[in-house]
């Protein structure tokens, strides 16, 4: 059973060393001074908050806003509803409202430094940041995130929503037809269909396979739609209410890429590139460059008596400085501005 996002913050925050814990409760925003929390369950309704979130993402340093986005484009993402609420006063298990996001570690560590990358040491100091900041935190071997932060990235490395959501928001018909064009047997079911094509999807060699057939038009507008993961199509603006004018699908090449499941509509006018997809077309070799240490600032290194020594001479001018202005004044006292004050002259 899947906890919801207050009852996970509750079971780290019961993990946490008291130092740990008082660091939290000290430094975010969201938990309140008064009257402040007396229960690690109160203090994780607070942290819940999507301001905890947002606040958070607003401290980190470049390579840890890099290194959160990265566990966003590799995050499995489960809809509202999917998680159970567990306390005295739940009567038993009960719908959470907000999204479930979890990462396997190995996924990150695959797109950040392939699979010969055998431990998290490099991103360790960023991890911490995130767990700091209650963006991220572990969860039965795995990385739970705050679903807050999900405003922050809406397309992760320029990536798209997974398949499995998008393709479950199509028409039963044009799924049965994505997945014959993906080489499989369409079932009667329509979540059984989404769930198929999702993973025909997944699989590279497919998506090597079937892209390897397009034309020209639809392999440069596949190209692009790989970089940037959306696009909003320009005649839902001007067609008939509730339908898209369709070109000739020889002329089309977008049309192409909708019917093999490659671009999928969200609403709008807007189209989207599974995720599954972009990354297969960005290669095996595509990795995240990461900043996860900061900056080497480049210093001198200065004498300490020689420090000493200007130090006291910069004191004793600004003392001889202060006494010359003080005795400027008892001999001819400065005219008082109406408003108060002294004039600048």
């Amino acid at each position: 059973m899947t906890l919801s996002t207050t009852d996970s913050l509750a079971v780290y925050l019961a993990s946490l060393s008291p130092p740990d814990l008082a660091r939290i409760v000290t430094t975010t925003p969201t938990v309140p001074d008064e009257p402040r929390p007396t229960t690690l369950r109160h203090i994780a309704v607070c942290l819940a908050d999507p301001e905890t979130a947002l606040l958070g993402c607003s401290f980190l340093s470049r390579g840890e806003l890099q290194l959160l986005e990265v566990l966003w484009a590799v995050a499995e993402e489960r809809p509202p509803g999917g998680a159970a609420r567990l306390g005295r006063d739940a009567g038993g298990p009960r719908l959470d409202d907000d999204p479930v996001v979890v990462v396997d570690p190995d996924a990150l560590l695959a797109l950040v430094c392939g699979p010969d990358c055998a431990e998290l040491r490099d991103l360790g100091p960023a991890l911490d940041a995130l767990t700091g900041r209650v963006l991220a935190w572990p969860e039965d071997g795995r990385i739970r995130l705050h679903p807050g932060a999900a405003s922050v990235f809406p397309l992760p490395l320029g990536l798209g929503a997974p398949a499995y959501g998008l393709l479950l928001s199509q028409r039963a018909e044009d799924l049965q037809a994505i997945v014959r064009e993906l080489g499989g047997l369409p079932a009667g079911r329509k979540d059984d269909n989404a769930g198929l094509a999702a993973r025909l999807l997944a699989d590279p060699d497919v998506v090597r396979r079937i892209t390897a057939r397009l034309d020209p038009p639809a392999r440069a507008a596949l190209d692009e739609l790989t970089e940037i993961g959306i696009r909003r199509d320009p005649s839902a603006a001007w067609g008939s209410y509730g339908t898209r004018p369709q070109g000739p699908p020889a002329a089309d090449g977008l049309a192409r890429l909708r019917r093999r499941g490659l671009l999928l509509p969200t609403g709008d006018g807007w189209e989207m590139m599974p995720r599954e997809v972009a990354l297969a077309l960005r290669g095996e070799d595509y990795r995240v460059p990461l900043e996860a240490h900061p900056p080497q600032v480049v210093t001198t290194k200065a004498d300490r008596a020689a420090v000493l020594r200007e130090s006291a001479a910069a004191a004793a001018l600004a003392v001889d400085v202060a006494s010359r202005l003080l005795h400027t004044c008892a001999i001819a006292p400065p005219q008082v501005a109406k408003g108060g004050g002294v004039g600048i002259r």
